[in-house]
């Protein structure tokens, strides 16, 4: 039988001189046991069960404590709430009974975000272009799929959530109301679905799937442990598939892990804010190994200066100057620039209903994979503990599930009906050991790039990039791996930040393998070839 360290009463003491006194950079921090009315002297204790005797141990329990306030028999824990006054003698008579393994305080939860700038204008999404959604967006957005938000609520009557919304549950009050007061559960449930094409607001990157709002986080910002295990079961139970949770805390809590165990035995993907503080040290959930732990990165790619780090970083997303749906309570049904890995965090799970919706047979493994290895690495090659495995990107994440989603080619992705971009003054000039292409490019911004795609057929599909230049006015290339006495077929593709959008609908041109002028012939249709050089002699 485990002892409780009944060190509840410093605890709770220290929790409220870090709420009262001198909290931190943290904006809120959670409330040990009833984060609602502190001085209220209840407090909630949390109970491991023998599950070989756990209906038994409940009706004994029940005569120790008159009521329960939550049976999980799922992964064999219990919750109860007592006068802080009967505490010590309730734990002793708990610790006496026969089937439970342990007992312990409910532990409080902090949120992962740091308020910016109040930001309540309008303003841009970068995180969106970011992570390539516009482009993940022509194969998916979401649809069917419905995410667990594990937060403060949701704003029901904000016009971005209008048929975004599935029944939740309050774990703070023990009813169906999960209307959010706090803000913070809106701006998340925006990140992952808020409306798009609406002409208003923002667009979710997963903008047709569902939110499930699981209240456990108070009006106040605070939340406990307790309810974060109940809502973790809650969503599983009830089918859901992809769960954002955006709090956590630093105590190492067998009750927390084992609902974590549970969902990951049911093959759902827990995605967690790794945190603000700024250093390595554990936070939980992401410090289980079953969470998908998301830390925090800035516009130019960098760390977000107070993301965590270390060993339990899986993957890294968007976290700074985030603007989304928001409540406030004096405006209402409102926007904002947020920061922190709360932020982060739910651009992964949008991700994966992307993922989910194309695929939803996809296996929790092979979800995990897809969003990693589509990931734009960061930092040091591979695997590092600030970036985890890389920045999440959408597009990417999408075409490797997505049989539609065109070709992945040196890193580049291809939209399926690319636009044209015109070039003139085309030539081509042969010798015998190269081909040498030259044009004059325009309807091409300037931080685009061209990529130089060729083929012995006529064909762009069977056509392999073997170049990457910059875009300027006047451009050149040689193709020196040529081979004798073989045909060469060439087209140029306009590329936007990796993603292949545009090619060239310009003259054909011919040359003989004794370099004459070029030709000029009718104009070639896009996806056709816009040179054809015969074969070489030598």
């Amino acid at each position: 039988m485990v002892k409780l360290v009944s060190a509840w009463k410093i605890l709770l003491a220290c929790l409220f001189f870090t709420l009262f006194i001198g909290a931190p950079r943290i904006a809120h921090a959670a409330s040990f046991a009833q984060a609602e009315a502190p001085a209220s002297e209840r407090v909630r204790l949390m109970i491991k069960l023998d599950t070989a005797t756990q209906n038994d141990t409940q009706i004994a329990i029940a005569s120790t404590v008159a009521t329960a306030e939550s049976i999980l028999p799922q992964i064999g824990w219990q919750v109860v709430e007592v006068d802080a006054s009967e505490a010590d003698a309730t734990i002793a008579k708990l610790q006496a009974t026969a089937g439970v393994l342990e007992v312990t305080p409910d532990y409080p939860l902090e949120l992962a975000w740091s308020p910016d700038d109040p930001g309540y204008t309008e303003g841009t999404q970068w995180a969106l272009d970011k992570i390539g959604a516009d482009v993940a967006w022509e194969f998916s957005t979401g649809q069917t799929i419905t995410v667990a938000v594990l937060d403060s609520g949701i704003d029901h009557k904000h016009p971005e959530f209008v048929g975004r919304v599935v029944p939740g549950y309050n774990f703070v009050d023990k009813n169906t109301d999960t209307t959010d007061l706090c803000g913070h559960g809106t701006h998340v449930a925006g990140i992952i679905a808020a409306e798009a094409n609406n002409a208003v607001g923002v667009a979710g990157v997963a903008h047709q799937a569902a939110i499930m709002p699981l209240k456990v986080i108070g009006d106040n910002c605070m939340g406990s442990y307790s309810r974060l295990m109940q809502a973790i079961t809650y969503a599983v139970d009830h089918g859901v598939r992809i769960l954002s949770i955006t709090s956590g805390g630093a105590y190492d809590h067998s009750g927390l892990h084992d609902a974590l165990i549970y969902a990951r035995e049911q093959g759902v993907l827990v995605v967690v804010a790794a945190g603000n503080r700024g250093n390595a040290l554990p936070f939980y959930p992401g410090s289980f190994a079953e969470s998908f732990t998301i830390a925090g990165t800035d516009q130019a790619d960098q760390k977000y200066n107070n993301s965590n780090f270390g060993q339990q970083i899986d993957m890294s997303a968007p976290a700074t100057n985030i603007y989304n749906t928001y409540y406030d309570k004096e405006k209402g049904s409102t926007y904002a620039y947020l920061t922190g890995t709360s932020m982060a965090a739910p651009h992964v799970a949008a991700v994966a209903a992307l993922i989910l919706a194309i695929d939803p047979k996809l296996s929790l493994a092979d979800l995990e994979n897809t969003l990693i290895s589509s990931a734009a690495d960061l930092g040091e090659a591979g695997w590092d503990e600030i970036f985890g495995w890389g920045r999440v990107t959408a597009w990417r994440a999408v075409a490797a599930v997505s049989p539609a989603a065109g070709n992945i080619r040196i890193g580049h992705f291809r939209v399926p009906k690319m636009a044209s971009f015109n070039v003139a003054d085309v030539e081509a000039n042969a010798d015998a050991d190269s081909i040498q292409l030259s044009w004059t490019q325009a309807d091409i911004a300037a931080d685009h790039t061209v990529v130089i795609y060729r083929s012995i057929v006529p064909v762009f599909e069977a056509a392999t990039d073997i170049a990457e230049i910059p875009a300027v006015a006047t451009g050149s290339y040689d193709d020196t791996e040529i081979e004798v006495d073989q045909e060469y077929h060439y087209w140029l593709v306009q590329a936007d930040n990796d993603v292949e959008i545009a090619i060239t609908e310009a003259l054909n041109a011919k040359v003989s393998s004794t370099a004459e002028p070029n030709e000029p012939i009718e104009p070639a249709q896009p996806g056709q070839a816009f040179l054809f050089i015969p074969k070489l002699q030598r």
